[in-house]
């Protein structure tokens, strides 16, 4: 199936579909071969950013062994070293604004396409495994990821359609409702990074991946319901991965990937769900990968931490990034006389 094809079935479900394929495509090929494509996410990410523009991918991609390069020549001896997964999502969304700004100068990407958000922190997560197995491995599988990933959608697409499905159906029921269209300023991303890393030395404790912060933050503030939506479904997430893992031992990356299937279906059902039996409330408000993703951070580093200690510091950092990101907001709109920043403001509600 060509990225043309993948164009004209892009939405709301195409997401979806995307993100849970990719996920359990990359999970098998990890078991079978014990090599990691780039990360469980990478191939969802990969064509979710190509669909939207093939340039974004291209930079992606070639910023996931920059990434890697610079970090090994710079950060891998020092102290900050020890923890490359801050440096490399600070690096990894300083580079990709920086290249999105040039992009959008020459209308190569739109600032509110689902690739650019989600292709912030892509180069770290590819940097990541490169730094363990090495570019060959990693770009190889990756690509051997995303190939059948997009044989898989294609299979689902035929099928489906052979059956009468609409997958544009809730494109068309999400029309005219709420909406959270996403473009992240570098100052909040990095405000997230540098967070997380504070907790994380003082604790040890990640908090809800760092990165998804500003997301979960920016929630919290435009939809109060959809965010105790978000966590409500991360308790139920939390409560189904403890009950199969005790029943399959499910340990290390399969619990990992198990957790980002149990949370993408969710967020799928509920949004499928809201979407039918609601007239206006807007799910998620038309962000339910971030808030599938987002869910699988919390639920993971739960799991991985416990609840007695993950739990403060998720609060914790949530209202941190509240007050940053209100304060941020009511500064620059004083100084600009009530006109929204783009540079600073990181999320715009609209409503269609």
């Amino acid at each position: 199936m060509p990225f043309d094809t993948l164009q004209n079935l892009n939405g709301f479900e195409f997401s979806h579909i995307t993100l849970l394929a990719g996920v359990i495509v990359a999970a098998s090929m990890q078991r079978i071969n014990g090599v990691n494509p780039g990360g469980l996410i990478a191939a969802a990410f990969l064509i979710l950013a190509g669909v939207n523009s093939i340039y974004w991918a291209i930079c992606l991609l070639a910023m996931g062994a920059v990434v890697a390069i610079v970090y090994q020549k710079f950060f891998s001896h020092i102290f900050l070293g020890r923890r490359p997964g801050f440096i490399m999502a600070g690096m990894s969304v300083v580079s990709m604004t920086l290249i999105s700004l040039v992009l959008r100068q020459y209308n190569l990407i739109d600032a509110t396409d689902f690739s650019y958000p989600l292709g912030l922190i892509l180069p770290a997560i590819l940097a990541l495994s490169i730094r363990k197995q090495g570019v060959g491995k990693t770009y190889g599988h990756l690509f051997l990821a995303t190939a059948i990933t997009i044989d898989l959608i294609a299979a689902i697409y035929l099928v489906g359609a052979a059956l009468g499905h609409d997958f544009h159906a809730l494109d068309a029921l999400a029309e005219h409702r709420a909406s959270l269209h996403i473009g992240w300023g570098t100052a909040f991303s990095i405000i997230s990074v540098a967070l997380g890393y504070c907790l994380y030395v003082w604790k040890g404790v990640k908090s809800a991946g760092y990165i998804m912060l500003p997301f979960l933050a920016t929630l919290c503030v435009a939809s109060p319901l959809n965010f105790l939506l978000v966590i409500a479904l991360a308790v139920i997430a939390y409560a189904i991965t403890a009950l199969l893992s005790h029943m399959s031992l499910i340990i290390g990356i399969n619990r990992y990937a198990l957790v980002a299937i149990i949370s993408i279906a969710l967020a799928w059902t509920a949004e499928y769900t809201l979407l039918h039996t609601t007239d206006s409330f807007s799910p998620f408000m038309g962000t339910t990968v971030f808030a599938a993703l987002a869910i699988t951070a919390i639920v993971n580093e739960h799991t991985i931490y416990s609840v007695r200690h993950a739990l403060p510091m998720l609060a914790l950092s949530i209202a941190v990034m509240v007050v940053v990101e209100t304060g941020a907001s009511s500064l620059v709109q004083l100084a600009t006389h009530h006109q929204p920043s783009r540079i600073l403001k990181a999320y715009v509600v609209e409503s269609h």
